[in-house]
């Protein structure tokens, strides 16, 4: 697997549904290896990403705020407020009902990473499958998560899947592997960390 000594990303979304709180994390990697663009990537990612989250939430779900944090190094994290909510009109399920999206290394020596995204309308719920058009807004979402952002000057962010383990002292090197692709999963899971009680 490939390592990258610096110019690593972390994006952390924060999405409220019925007063809890839920995060996902994005990584990126800078294709010449720059460190210092956290604004500039954090600014691509909420362009990119806010307009088809909006279309696939539920009308009950807000995406609150982003950050982007540069890992591995003394740059100060950068923060955005966002307040965008889910336009699907129904009822919301439960935070921890969430609809998933798998994302496909390049390698095969790294396993594939996954993105569970709460918002769900119990409206398009048959059978534990996701169905009709918040379906499809699914794959759209899904479809951002393996494309690159442009940093404004003729480089790229690249999505990635980090190994957790290459990093847990928070330095350089870090293994990953590129997203080569994503597929949205029909069918529904449980994200228990999300249950009241359980997780943050």
């Amino acid at each position: 697997m490939p390592q990258l000594a610096s110019g690593l990303y972390n994006i952390v979304t924060q999405v409220e549904l019925f007063g809890q709180g839920t995060q996902n994390s994005f990584w990126y990697r800078h294709d010449g290896g720059l460190n210092g663009l956290s604004s500039t990537l954090l600014s691509a990612f909420v362009a990119a990403f806010q307009g088809p989250w909006a279309a696939f939430a539920g009308q009950d779900a807000a995406l609150v705020s982003a950050k982007c944090i540069n890992w591995g190094t003394i740059n100060p994290d950068d923060n955005q407020a966002i307040g965008a909510t889910g336009t699907t009109a129904g009822f919301g399920a439960p935070p921890f009902v969430a609809a998933r999206i798998d994302l496909f290394p390049s390698s095969k020596e790294t396993r594939r990473g996954y993105k569970r995204f709460a918002g769900v309308s119990v409206s398009f719920i048959e059978d534990d499958l996701l169905v009709g058009f918040q379906a499809t807004d699914l794959t759209n979402l899904g479809n951002i998560l393996d494309d690159s952002l442009p940093d404004g000057t003729g480089g790229d962010f690249v999505p990635v899947i980090v190994n957790r383990a290459s990093i847990e002292d928070g330095l350089y090197p870090a293994t990953y592997s590129d997203v080569s692709g994503v597929f949205a999963r029909a069918r529904l899971t449980s994200q228990n960390t999300r249950k009241i009680g359980r997780g943050q």
